[in-house]
């Protein structure tokens, strides 16, 4: 991995970073398209590097939503128990489906291999942003993240299916 490559990669965690907090979503969402599409990385690998970039952010931008108030702690307690019973078992599935199905799976929805220096940028570029994107979130009117969060999903499900 050449210097600029690297500073590239941490400028997009960066970015992703901050939509990720913004969105309360860790940025994965928002990874795997961008991972695919302009990295060219088969889907497996896009799942598996966001991943990377993922885990450390969570916990910064969890920490931020709970201090401004707004968070549910039982339905986050459900939801990290759910969560760490059936990550293992389908991120196990996921190396053994194509990129295809799972491109399309993913664009549906929104685990494999992974690219460790792309990864390990991003993650840092992202834990210099995310208190930004959850401080970001709280200025904003709901009606205006709702429509926001739509909006990227519009945008990053169909290009993201039609990928070939």
């Amino acid at each position: 991995m050449t210097i600029l490559a690297l500073v590239l990669d941490f400028g997009l965690g960066a970015v992703i970073g901050a939509f990720g907090g913004l969105f309360g979503v860790g940025g994965g969402v928002i990874a795997v398209p961008v991972l695919a599409l302009l990295y060219g990385l088969d889907q497996q690998h896009a799942q598996g590097t966001a991943m990377v970039m993922v885990a450390p952010n969570v916990l910064p931008g969890l920490r931020r939503y709970r201090q401004k108030g707004s968070m549910d702690n039982r339905m986050a307690l459900t939801l990290a128990a759910s969560a760490m019973v059936f990550t293992l078992p389908f991120a196990l599935l996921g190396t053994h489906v194509s990129s295809r199905a799972l491109r399309t799976a993913f664009s549906y929805a929104t685990a494999g291999d992974v690219e460790w220096p792309t990864g390990i940028a991003l993650a840092v570029g992202g834990l210099s942003t995310v208190s930004a994107g959850v401080a970001l979130a709280h200025r904003l009117p709901e009606r205006t993240m709702r429509l926001l969060f739509c909006a990227l999903m519009l945008v990053t499900a169909p290009v993201l299916a039609l990928r070939r």
